[in-house]
């Protein structure tokens, strides 16, 4: 398969070439076999996802549980590298990476792991290791120091249980989000976003937004993204770290967690992507 579309992109190259001193005729015929390459490669991608299988079980004890965020920092000679990742554990030893896509309440494991399999793994706590085993990969361990249920090192990188709302929550305030990440961040890592934005929200069940569009938080690898029209008005419901936005006629599930202090919030992370408060 691998070698047949070597030979086709060659070919479609060497057709490019010929047409930059034509005009019309072989176009249409390019576009075809442009079209018939990428076809192969979505398709060569697809079954690898197949051929890939799910994560093996791995020995050792489980029980993590819930949304969990990890703080990774490393030193690169120069300058410090900076990481944030998501684990979705569940207690009979299977986790995903990255924040449950529609939130945690409509998470579907089958339908996750059919369409990436890469995300899904299983996990095993055996002493002050955690193992780690994903589809297609040999299996690694980290070093697990366990401070309690919802606060731990993975890998000497403090790995926290994300906070909740209470069931039917109302929040007030606008959040707003301005930050670009640059390239440093894993595909499945943080949150990536291409424009600039603002939620208000009001505590009779009212949301509005200024101009966000295209926000990808952690899970826009499983095709989970926010892209709601600027200048909406609609309605949200909040329960635990689940989140629906109407607006604009749509309806968006999101998974959505609060960052407090002393019970006050200061932020709003939504699919990933953090919102600040503004004062």
């Amino acid at each position: 398969m691998q070698a047949d579309i070597d030979a086709r992109i060659k070919e479609s190259q060497k057709n490019s070439a010929g047409q930059s001193n034509t005009t019309g005729g072989g176009s249409d015929a390019w576009k075809a076999m442009q079209a018939d390459i990428e076809a192969r490669i979505k398709g060569s991608q697809n079954q690898a996802k197949v051929n890939a299988g799910p994560a093996k079980p791995v020995a050792g004890s489980k029980g993590l549980s819930g949304l969990y965020l990890r703080h990774e920092q490393t030193w690169m000679g120069t300058s410090l590298n900076y990481r944030e990742e998501h684990y979705y554990f569940m207690p009979d030893g299977r986790f995903y990476k990255g924040v449950p896509p529609e939130g945690p309440s409509a998470f579907n494991w089958a339908k996750v792991q059919a369409e990436h399999p890469e995300l899904c793994g299983q996990y095993g706590i055996n002493g002050d290791k955690i193992t780690l085993s994903y589809a297609g990969s040999a299996p690694y361990s980290w070093l697990l120091k366990m401070k309690n249920s919802e606060n731990m090192e993975m890998n000497y990188a403090p790995t926290n249980k994300v906070e909740k709302f209470g069931g039917n929550a109302r929040i007030s305030g606008s959040f707003a989000r301005g930050t670009v990440f640059a390239g440093n961040y894993s595909y499945a890592g943080a949150p990536t976003i291409t424009a600039a934005g603002t939620y208000t929200f009001h505590p009779d069940g009212t949301v509005t937004t200024d101009s966000t569009t295209g926000i990808d938080g952690d899970t826009k690898v499983s095709g989970v993204t926010i892209g709601l029209q600027g200048g909406n008005r609609g309605t949200y419901t909040i329960n635990g770290n689940d989140l629906t936005l109407n607006l604009g006629g749509q309806s968006k599930r999101c998974t959505i967690y609060p960052v407090s202090d002393n019970g006050r919030i200061l932020r709003i992370s939504i699919d990933g992507a953090l919102y600040e408060k503004k004062k």
